[in-house]
């Protein structure tokens, strides 16, 4: 059932109770991950509809409306991706502000320096300015109804792992994958009537490039975000897509437009229009809170389920749409097709499909534990195995969530209790050292192969925790990224 070593210390029979209280705390973190999740599409919901209403005040309805005075080109792609560029770096300064509250600026520089936090930053150019500059593109062409077709990233991230990793598509997951092309065709029939908005049918293309970045970036994400610090990913990945969009992306879309000189002139005024920079304010935080909890969600009951609990922002995005833009600030347009609100809670459906099997959901969580022994909590030792003090690498300070899998792999085997006192001497008083953020932690690499449950330990005041081993897949990793 786990890989690795089996474990040193001696083991008694396991008790009911024992197994009982693990059972409970594993069905309450799998509920407490699916609900972060779900919050996370609700938050991408309001996102949604503030950054759309942000476009209609100030100079912005005045760049993309009929009488602009800027060229096509110009008035869809650069105001569009400038509206992104805006909202990321704002939702960048959130993330940080929340960083530095939480006492992890010194990790956050360490991270972002090491070979995960590459991959990270390299997730973040394809999910931000690429994904989600498309996504605001596809909201001011097609409306709330791009949101459906986005959502498809889940299943677009399931048939890259088949075609680029050759994982296994069953039938379940074919039929989940039927099911979402077909809602998004019905979506995509909603263009096609005379009614439809100017430019509807295009959106929903550009929207689809959308949900491909998002794809792509759940596919090849691994790496960074099974080892970095939820809080400490977002702000990592909000802040290059913001200053990627506004250094790169704009400006070189603005050359392309013939017009080098409109990025300094278009920034001024975004960044001068009181009442829109506090809708993108609103939006930033929303945007940033949103891919927060998705990061989180996904670490807490693994990243197909919470893909699949986000993805439900599909249907919270016309909504919010509706009731913020449409009933509170009285902008037409905002009504959404029938075809488009019976489609978003089927696409949800197909997705949940592909991630999970529905009739097992919680069931596996609950199992994992009847197999594992009871053994006696050990004594923390002072130092990893190098004798090099704990969290320490060549006299370079590791990240604390590094700190805690390099202190697995030099155990072999451990729990959070032992794992704070081992790295108290370096990390003492850090906010990411308390015994919550430790469990967390350990949950998400076991969420995500690196380590894996080996036995159950209980102390004398009754207190039940998980002890964790590496998996050789885990191991390798550590040695690799860590050291």
């Amino acid at each position: 059932m786990t890989a690795g070593p089996a474990p040193s210390r001696a083991a008694t029979a396991a008790s009911s109770g024992v197994l009982g209280a693990a059972q409970r705390q594993a069905r309450r973190f799998l509920v407490k991950g699916i609900g972060v999740a779900l919050v996370g599409g609700l938050l991408y919901g309001v996102y949604s509809a503030f950054i759309t209403q942000a476009q209609s005040e100030g100079p912005w309805p005045g760049w993309a409306g009929e009488a602009s005075p800027l060229t096509a080109f110009a008035a869809v792609y650069v105001v569009g991706m400038l509206a992104c560029a805006v909202n990321d770096t704002l939702g960048a300064i959130w993330c940080l502000g929340l960083v530095v509250a939480k006492g992890k600026l010194r990790d956050f520089w360490r991270s972002l320096r090491s070979k995960p936090g590459g991959v990270m930053v390299i997730c973040a150019v394809i999910g931000g300015p690429v994904a989600n500059g498309a996504y605001v593109v596809a909201l001011n062409m097609a409306g709330p109804s791009a949101a459906p077709i986005t959502a498809l990233c889940p299943v677009i991230g399931a048939i890259i792992g088949r075609l680029l990793f050759k994982q296994v598509i069953n039938l379940r997951m074919g039929v989940g994958i039927a099911i979402c092309l077909a809602a998004s065709f019905l979506i995509g029939s909603s263009s096609l009537g005379q009614d439809a908005p100017k430019g509807m049918a295009l959106g929903l293309v550009i929207a689809f490039i959308a949900a491909l970045g998002w794809g792509i970036e759940g596919a090849v994400a691994g790496a960074g975000t099974v080892l970095i610090d939820y809080q400490i990913g977002i702000a990592i990945r909000e802040l290059v897509a913001g200053l990627g969009n506004l250094v790169v992306f704009v400006p070189v879309l603005c050359l392309l437009a013939g017009e080098g000189s409109l990025f300094g002139s278009l920034l001024g005024e975004a960044l001068t229009d009181g009442p829109s920079l506090a809708l993108f304010a609103i939006a930033g935080l929303a945007c940033a809170s949103s891919f927060g909890l998705w990061y989180r969600g996904n670490s807490m009951c693994g990243a197909a389920l919470g893909m699949a609990c986000n993805a439900t922002y599909s249907f919270w995005t016309p909504l919010f749409c509706w009731l913020v833009v449409g009933v509170g600030f009285g902008q037409a347009g905002q009504s959404v097709p029938v075809e488009t609100w019976v489609a978003a809670p089927v696409m949800c459906l197909g997705v949940l499909l592909v991630a999970v099997n529905p009739l097992k959901l919680g069931r596996e969580a609950v199992d994992e534990f009847a197999g594992l022994p009871v053994i006696e909590p050990a004594a923390a030792p002072a130092s990893d195995a190098a004798g090099a003090p704990a969290g320490d690498t060549g006299g370079r300070r590791l990240p604390v969530n590094y700190a805690l899998l390099r202190q697995v792999a030099a155990l072999g085997q451990a729990g959070p209790d032992e794992l704070i006192a081992a790295l108290a001497g370096t990390y003492g008083g850090s906010k990411a050292l308390t015994r919550q953020a430790v469990a967390e932690a350990l949950a998400a690499a076991e969420k995500n192969g690196v380590l894996a449950k080996c036995a159950l330990s209980q102390d004398q005041a009754g207190q039940v925790t998980i002890v964790y081993q590496p998996t050789a897949t885990g191991a390798a990793m550590i040695r690799r990224y860590i050291g």
